[in-house]
This record gives C-alpha cells, sequence and structure tokens, in this order.
C-alpha cells in the first residue's frame, strides 16, 4: 500500500507540494480531468523539481491519472436550481440552457438512449438523487426528485452502472497521452476500468502514443459495480489497483462498499 496525495488547485505551488512530501505522501496523483495536456505538464514539472531538490527521487512518485467520460451538467443562470422531493424534471443533451426552470442541460450525446425509466440517477457527488421517469426522446428525459436541495451548474451527473457502457478513452483521454512521454510519469492511472479488455485496449493506445513499449505502471481505478465484478481478471492485467471510492459509492449500495474494497484489496495482495 501507498499514501497517495492528491495534488489539486490548492496545492500545485512548490511549497505546498514540499508540504505534502514531508507529511510522508509516497505519491503525488494529479487528476488530468482538471486541465489541459500543457497544464498538466508544467504541474507535473513543478513537482518533478521538488522531488528531486528534497532528493526524493525513485522514492515519491508521479501518478498521472487519465480521465474518462465522467458525465456533467451544462452552465446555467441561476446556478443553483431548487428542488423539492416529488418535483418532476427534464434533462436533456446539450451544454446550456437559457432558463434551467425549462429543462437542465446534461452535457452528453443522445442522454435519453443511456438511461431507462425506473432507473436511478444523481446530481453532484450523490447528494440529489432521481428516479428516471420517462424518456421524452433520443436526446432527454424526465424524472422525478427523491429528496429536496438544489441542483448546481456543470456538477457531475451520475446514471449509476450506466457509467460502464460509456467510451472512457476520449480524445482528451488520448490527447493526455500524447504528452505523457514529455513529462515520464513513475505511473498511469486509468479511469472507469470494468475489464481486462478496456486495460489492454488501453496499453495498446498508450503504446502507440508514447511511442514505446516501456510503459510506466499502470494503476486501475476500481469505480463501478462491474468492474468489481470482474476484480480478478483486472488485477492480472495491471500493476496498481486503486479503490476509488468516491465514484465507487454513488454505483455501490452503502451498506456493501466496505465489503467491495475489501474485495479489492484481497485480489491486490494476491
Amino acid at each position: 500500500m501507498f499514501i497517495v496525495a492528491t495534488i489539486s488547485k490548492n496545492s500545485y505551488p512548490a511549497e505546498k507540494i514540499r508540504e505534502i512530501i514531508d507529511a510522508g505522501a509516497e505519491v503525488l496523483r494529479f487528476n488530468f480531468s482538471h486541465g489541459s495536456p500543457d497544464e498538466m505538464y508544467e504541474r507535473v514539472l513543478v513537482a518533478k523539481n521538488v522531488i528531486r531538490e528534497a532528493g526524493k527521487e525513485g522514492t515519491v512518485k508521479i501518478m498521472a491519472d487519465l480521465p474518462g467520460d465522467k458525465l456533467r451538467l451544462g452552465k446555467y443562470e441561476p446556478t443553483n436550481v431548487p428542488v423539492h422531493a416529488g418535483d418532476t424534471i427534464r434533462f436533456k443533451s446539450g451544454g446550456t440552457t437559457p432558463d434551467p426552470h425549462t429543462f437542465v442541460p446534461v452535457d452528453v450525446h443522445a442522454l435519453g438512449t443511456i438511461v431507462k425509466p425506473g432507473q436511478e440517477i444523481s446530481v453532484a457527488d450523490g447528494d440529489l438523487r432521481f428516479r428516471i421517469k420517462d424518456i421524452v426522446s433520443d436526446e432527454s428525459c424526465t424524472a422525478v426528485a427523491l429528496n429536496a436541495g438544489e441542483i448546481p451548474s456543470m456538477k457531475a451527473f451520475n446514471i449509476g452502472q450506466g457509467v460502464d457502457s460509456l467510451n472512457h478513452l476520449t480524445k482528451r483521454t488520448v490527447a493526455h497521452m500524447a504528452k505523457l512521454s514529455e513529462m515520464n510519469p513513475d505511473w498511469v492511472a486509468l479511469s472507469f476500468v470494468n475489464s481486462a479488455a478496456f486495460v489492454e485496449k488501453a496499453r495498446t493506445m498508450l503504446k502507440e502514443k508514447m511511442h514505446t513499449d516501456a510503459l510506466p505502471p499502470l494503476v486501475a481505478k476500481i469505480e463501478t459495480l462491474q468492474a468489481v465484478e470482474r476484480i480478478d481478471e483486472i488485477a492480472q492485467s495491471v500493476d496498481v489497483l486503486m479503490v476509488a471510492r468516491g465514484d465507487l459509492a454513488i454505483t455501490a449500495p452503502y451498506e456493501l462498499l466496505g465489503i467491495y474494497q475489501k474485495k479489492i484489496v484481497r485480489a491486490a495482495n494476491r
């Protein structure tokens, strides 16, 4: 096991990274969802310089965490739409809307084809939950709120187990892959891994984009129920398993989350 520290907007400066390393971090994780390839290159370069100055090269590792296809709500004003339990809300594919009370945009193509009536979805980090009521068209659906709260602009839109039907090796993923050879991370993490076949496809793409067969160790982030079900085959195809509890907690029943975590750890230890 390793102590992994996520480096984010509040910890990109060199002095913050130095404090995190001094506190005992063994892996610095950079979430590549939070910047362009060039931006992430500059942030990783700062960390590498700090590691070298601290004499920790080979001891403190850099993890490049590649983005998957995480769905998000579009942009709108006001940025928080109040909802009461029992309200019916229309969600529609799109990046924005002139009036979120008419429909709430979801930044994905053909939303109506990836959800189904009766399915539970949530927004933000599971704070507000809905049950799909009707499929209006390939682009939209209606859903009934299961609790009260606010629908926040540009936050996560979670479709539960349906996340496994999405393509998580996107154009954005590939763009980041192409920059990895310049920053030379110690580990490369793959988001929403759900099978050994997924890993092999990503491995092939990485070799092509990094122009080498000698890849850094691969990390499989276990974030879905399908990944838990296939954990043994995934464990055989990667070098490191990460229990990504944030997204896993959205798709897994709360009472089973600890059991799933133990299953993942056992697979890693075998």
